[in-house]
């Protein structure tokens, strides 16, 4: 008897599809993403991640507040991942973050389009009504793309992160649920406009 594999896919766009995080498949290219200086260069995590911390870490997320996904193009490729974490349903409300590990898929859309899967699923799956992010000032191109997608700067901690010798302000950045709206309804009429 030959065993069929079924591609599993929770949210799915254009570019990009959201499938939960397998740690079969996927831990390896994570654990090398997380310590990437390159890619954790904007992260508010840089000490070195240890191999048993971060399988600690993802066996303990059914029991968490956080939800990852793996951000995978339509061709198949995974190269990066996304997440709600700290969510408090009481509230209605979350914190996001993103990873695009692979350097080719970066400046693409790919994590754009992501954000917006991901967005609409907090929103209109979850019911939260805000979601929140914290990027450091230094990383324009993140301030840029967020504040792209709705998200509104809320506030500044200032120099509240170190980074390659200078302290830098962490910016706080929030969305709410019918700011959202707006911005998924653009997204969508783009998307079905598009070959």
């Amino acid at each position: 008897m030959v065993e069929k594999s079924y591609k599993i896919i929770c949210l799915k766009g254009k570019k990009v599809i959201l499938r939960p995080f397998d740690i079969a498949t996927d831990f390896e290219l994570f654990f090398k993403w997380v310590n990437d200086p390159e890619v954790i260069r904007y992260l508010l995590r840089l000490i070195p991640t240890y191999r048993h911390q971060q399988l600690a870490w993802f066996q303990s997320l059914p029991n968490s507040t956080d939800i990852i996904f793996s951000v995978e193009t339509i061709q198949g490729n995974t190269i990066g991942t996304i997440g709600l974490e700290n969510i408090n349903y009481l509230n209605g409300t979350a914190c996001t973050w993103q990873i695009i590990g692979e350097k080719q898929f970066r400046g693409q859309g790919f994590g754009t389009e992501a954000k917006i899967l991901l967005l609409d699923y907090g929103f209109n799956t979850l019911r939260l009504e805000k979601i929140n992010s914290e990027i450091i000032a230094a990383n324009k191109i993140s301030l840029h793309y967020n504040k792209k997608l709705g998200f509104r700067e809320e506030g500044v901690l200032r120099n509240q992160v170190f980074r390659e010798g200078k302290r830098h302000d962490l910016v706080l950045l929030g969305i709410l649920r019918e700011e959202f709206a707006e911005i998924l309804e653009k997204y969508r009429e783009i998307s079905q406009s598009a070959p």
